[in-house]
């Protein structure tokens, strides 16, 4: 009758306005409690949050499966790899620079001067205080 089993856990994908009684935000993770059933004519399902005491429904066309294609995976490892290189050079930013805190602005800044040439954090910081 559904497509998800007790115990699996899915995403909240999208939430019908005046449908389920169940409060949670889009992207959430929850686990189905229940068998599938009929109610209101859709499938629904028994769900609940982890780390919360409350519970309540979904419609089958509320939540999304959490199994991954490998296409799915390689474009997340494409994404992570993307994120740790970004990492990277903020460290290497701060390395360079001699300084302990990251600073979104001076960084941009600082990236900015380096494509002319300009290798400065004080010209960066001129060029922060300018623009806030």
């Amino acid at each position: 009758m559904g497509k998800f089993k007790k115990g699996q856990k899915c995403k909240i994908a999208k939430t019908t306005v005046g449908g389920s009684n169940y409060v949670g935000s889009v992207g959430s993770l929850v686990t189905i409690i229940s068998d599938p059933y009929l109610y209101s004519g859709k499938t629904a399902y028994q769900v609940s949050q982890p780390y919360s005491t409350s519970n309540g429904f979904l419609f089958e066309d509320e939540l999304e499966s959490l199994s991954l294609t490998k296409k799915e995976l390689n474009l997340q490892i494409e994404k992570l790899q993307t994120e740790i290189e970004e990492v990277k050079n903020k460290l290497s930013f701060l390395e360079k620079t001699g300084l302990d805190e990251f600073d979104d602005d001076e960084f941009k800044a600082f990236e900015i001067l380096k494509v002319i040439g300009i290798d400065d954090i004080q010209k960066a910081r001129q060029i922060v205080k300018l623009l806030k």
